[in-house]
């Protein structure tokens, strides 16, 4: 299709579309596709698809998008960093499931009043100092408060007007501050320093990667998968055609 409106130009850029095309013909096997969407769901984002996305942004600016790896390695902490606080989470609901009379101390910061009664609990908390604890009156209430909050967020629903107390059970249960305190500084920090890198970058790299940033960021995995994939044919339509100077 795109033959009737432009000239085929030998080389990289036009090396893309066939391939491309072969990509997604392979999506078609319904094996294939059941894992690609195993990995958008479980993982929040396809690892294979730097190697076409590194393929295109060379073809348009000759030059290896090291950016793209930086990009990656975002994705692959975010992913870590999600997967060791859910885990812990899962821990911690099985051992309230089937031991209602015990918790782990110093799991979480600042939250339980028997741990910061603790002058070490902040220590505790960050060197990973945790015990198995027999569950008091005060703690037995805060460990329900986190359960029920916990399955609020499951269920997709918005919790009642909350006092202060409720407000940080109901923070504890997004499982969010189980490994790191300051997670959202952790991962800014690296977001930071790859926006700052693509300020340096082809004006075309900076759109798509700043794009690729923020909706995996702030949506969905499955909105950002396919919004990504969206952008990416456009801008290679887009680029192509100014390459041909058609307007």
């Amino acid at each position: 299709m795109l033959l009737d409106v432009m000239w085929y130009e030998k080389g990289l850029y036009f090396t893309f579309f066939p391939v491309m095309m072969i990509y997604y013909l392979f999506m078609l096997f319904p094996s294939i596709h059941r894992h690609y969407i195993y990995q958008v769901t479980e993982r929040g984002f396809i690892r294979w698809k730097i190697i076409w996305q590194i393929l295109f942004h060379g073809a348009i600016s000759n030059e290896i998008p090291y950016i793209l790896l930086f990009l990656f390695l975002l994705k692959e902490l975010k992913f870590v960093i999600e997967f060791a606080e859910t885990r812990l989470s899962k821990i911690e609901e099985s051992l309230y499931e089937k031991c209602p009379g015990y918790r782990i101390a110093h799991l979480h910061l600042n939250l339980f009043q028997d741990d910061m009664d603790n002058r070490f609990h902040v220590n505790c908390f960050h060197t990973n100092r945790l015990y198995i604890l027999e569950s008091t009156v005060l703690s037995r209430e805060t460990q329900l408060g986190i359960s029920n909050y916990r399955e609020i967020r499951r269920r997709n629903k918005a919790p009642r007007t909350m006092t202060e107390e409720e407000e940080n059970m109901y923070k504890a249960s997004s499982n969010q501050f189980l490994l790191f305190s300051n997670r959202n500084y952790i991962i800014g920090y690296y977001v930071g320093l790859l926006c700052t890198i693509l300020l340096f970058e082809h004006y075309t790299s900076f759109i798509l990667v700043l794009f690729n940033i923020t909706t995996f960021l702030f949506m969905r995995s499955a909105i950002h998968d396919v919004l990504v994939d969206l952008a990416y044919g456009v801008i290679s339509v887009l680029f192509a055609l100014q390459r041909n100077n058609i307007t």
